[in-house]
């Protein structure tokens, strides 16, 4: 099941206009901690491939987890499977 976000007009304008237009490559370039990034291969708004090209190479200590079946509002769609990697982030399995 895909899931679908609604919001205001002037939020989404901000969004395209101002939030997506904010690059944060400088600061995912100074983390040096573990960074879990999470994936949807069936992501409609952000492919494997800008994550590979635009995300990945930016941080130092990265572990990819990628996800089938779902699209871009994974936390809604796969809330299961987002807490399952939190849990083992943590270590509390």
């Amino acid at each position: 099941m895909l899931a679908q976000i609604t919001t205001t007009k002037n939020v989404r304008e901000w969004w395209v206009n101002k939030g997506s237009q904010c690059p944060v490559r400088n600061v995912l370039a100074g983390l040096t901690c573990p960074v879990i990034v999470m994936d949807a291969e069936n992501d409609p708004a952000i492919s494997f491939a800008t994550i590979k090209s635009k995300v990945l190479p930016y941080l130092q200590n990265a572990h990819l987890k990628t996800i089938k079946n779902v699209g871009h509002l994974y936390p809604m769609e796969a809330p299961v499977w987002i807490a399952e990697i939190i849990e083992a982030a943590f270590n509390l399995v």
